[in-house]
């Protein structure tokens, strides 16, 4: 009875915590939706905004190639006070030659069309289409209920004419002679000033919010998956729209953000049944330890609670996965039964630590994509940093009889920024080298100091990396069949990270590698101003230092 009260309060908490965990991934994956929708609701406004002011921008083209034809005495003369055919279209024909405009049209005082310019070839601004253009009546309205003033008024609006928009301004003939205001007022000439209505009018969707598939219709029904733009004629009515599909900022991110919370999920909810199974099997073969079991449940429970009150943090249920699986490798509770469930085990122990990297390297790059340089700037030895990076991997170097040397010039590497962030710089590049180097391969580590800049170079003799993966890899989310993934070591976070550090800190970050020669990283970083000068070059062989601290411990 108590062994099954145990097992009974240990499945109810291994439920709510499993619940409180779904719970707060359920909320993530709310708010940042919430917050992308928002973000993309905000984008779409702002395109809207910015086709308004490109329509605008044509208008202000047109607006002031229509004053200069307009307002003058001799166009009043020779258009209102007798018309002249030959004046009027010698006139347009060299405005069109010294101001690119080839689109314009004179309208009498009846309304009639005195005159229409267009290009050659373009069928749909001919006369007869001119003539009843949809929103000609509505331009003309416009600008003649303010009659004719001085300077002169302008209406502005898109007019259709033979099934193409175009953008319009219309304004009267007027003088620049008072005396022949009153006249003009009597019988008003107006002229009338196109553009076609087409897409490139429009860059700065494209340029500036990527938007693309841009387009203009008569047709205002909404298509799917496109914005679009109502264009007015001069009463405010639609007679063409602008549509294009939209960058979607907030979706783009919430497409990316998906698949690796997707992934955490799956992997904790996996493993936390896993872990249940291995538990209750362990309670089976574990009967003679009934006080031993009451304690672990107990510390079992309280670990539960506290790791449910900071569920919100992404690296709190991962550490519970490795912390069950190091607590049943140890055997502290009892044995495990089978030798299987031992392999079990270490594979749970080896896939949450390896996902907890994964999340800390991922947690890693958004504190460089959000500039976070640390707050342990100062100026430092670039050599001592490189030093103790390859004593931090002095084991798995051992291992492979590695010969690693640190070279430096005789000019002191005195760097000014973050050390920490160099020394993980330094030891992720170092540690892709001696993944992938040979057993007794040579790694050189070369630091040159010069006048304004420290050059740090890590060179291997490993298989390389062919060079179309070269750009992947200093990504963080590269194409999926990069090298790493490739021969099945990771997503390959170490690149872009250290990458990311060394940009971070001023320096530029560079990548070469030849396929069965080797690879070599060249981290580049501004010099401080009071460098000064330092021994000797020294060639440092990590092989025997190693010796020499084994030795020394062994005394």
């Amino acid at each position: 009875m108590a062994r099954s009260g145990t097992r009974f309060r240990f499945q109810l908490i291994h439920i709510c915590f499993a619940a409180a965990f779904a719970v707060v991934m359920i909320a993530i994956v709310i708010i940042t939706g919430l917050s992308a929708h928002r973000q993309d609701a905000q984008s779409l406004a702002t395109q809207r905004i910015v086709a308004g002011y490109d329509a605008e921008d044509a208008y202000l083209y047109l607006r002031g190639q229509v004053r200069l034809m307009v307002y003058w005495q001799d166009s009043f003369v020779n258009i209102v006070k007798k018309w002249d055919q030959k004046w009027v279209t010698y006139q347009f024909d060299t405005y069109e030659e010294s101001m690119g405009n080839r689109y314009t049209a004179l309208i009498g005082p009846n309304r009639e069309i005195r005159f229409l310019h267009a290009p050659h070839g373009e069928t749909t601004l001919n006369p007869e289409y001119f003539r009843h253009a949809s929103g000609l009546n509505a331009l003309l309205d416009k600008v003649s209920k303010s009659g004719v003033r001085q300077p002169p008024e302008m209406a502005n609006g898109v007019i259709v004419s033979g099934g193409k928009p175009y953008f319009a301004v219309a304004a009267p003939v007027t003088p620049e002679e008072k005396a022949d205001l009153p006249a003009a007022n009597r019988t008003p000439f107006y002229a009338i000033f196109l553009n076609p209505v087409e897409v490139e009018k429009f860059a700065d969707l494209s340029t500036g919010f990527s938007a693309t598939s841009a387009f203009v219709t008569l047709d205002g029904n909404q298509s799917d998956g496109y914005q679009q733009f109502a264009l007015t004629d001069a009463s405010g009515k639609p007679v063409a729209w602008l549509k294009w599909k939209p960058h979607l900022p907030g979706s783009d991110f919430m497409r990316q953000v998906t698949i690796p919370l997707g992934i955490v999920l799956f992997v904790f909810v996996l493993t936390q049944l896993i872990v249940a199974g291995r538990w209750l099997a362990l309670q089976r073969n574990a009967m003679q330890a009934q006080a031993e079991a009451r304690a672990a449940h107990e510390q079992s429970r309280l670990k539960s609670v506290f790791l449910g009150t900071i569920s919100h943090e992404l690296r709190t249920p991962l550490n519970a996965i490795i912390g069950y699986a190091d607590t049943l490798s140890c055997q502290i509770f009892g044995p495990l039964g089978s030798p299987r469930n031992g392999e079990y085990v270490r594979d749970i122990r080896s896939a949450g630590r390896a996902l907890l990297k994964t999340v800390n390297d991922l947690i890693e790059i958004a504190r460089i994509e959000a500039g976070d340089k640390g707050a342990d700037e100062k100026p430092f030895d670039v050599a001592d940093v490189a030093r103790k990076a390859i004593h931090s991997l002095h084991e798995r170097i051992q291992e492979k009889s590695l010969r690693v040397s640190l070279v430096r010039t005789d000019r002191a590497a005195i760097c000014r920024g973050s050390p920490t962030s160099l020394a993980q710089a330094i030891e992720r590049i170092l540690s892709n080298a001696v993944r992938h180097s040979p057993n007794g391969g040579p790694i050189t580590i070369d630091i040159t100091a010069r006048k304004s800049n420290i050059v740090i170079e890590i060179q291997d003799r490993g298989e390389g990396i062919p060079p179309e993966r070269l750009e992947d890899l200093k990504r963080p989310f590269g194409h999926p069949d990069n090298h790493l993934i490739a021969v099945g070591k990771g997503l390959a976070f170490g690149i872009p990270i250290a990458k990311g550090l060394i940009e971070l800190m001023g320096g530029t970050f560079e990548i070469e590698s030849t396929p069965g020669a080797g690879t070599t990283v060249r981290m580049i970083l501004p010099a401080a101003d009071d460098a000064a000068l330092s021994p000797p070059t020294q060639n440092v062989s990590v092989q025997e230092s190693i010796r020499e601290r084994a030795a020394g411990n062994s005394r």
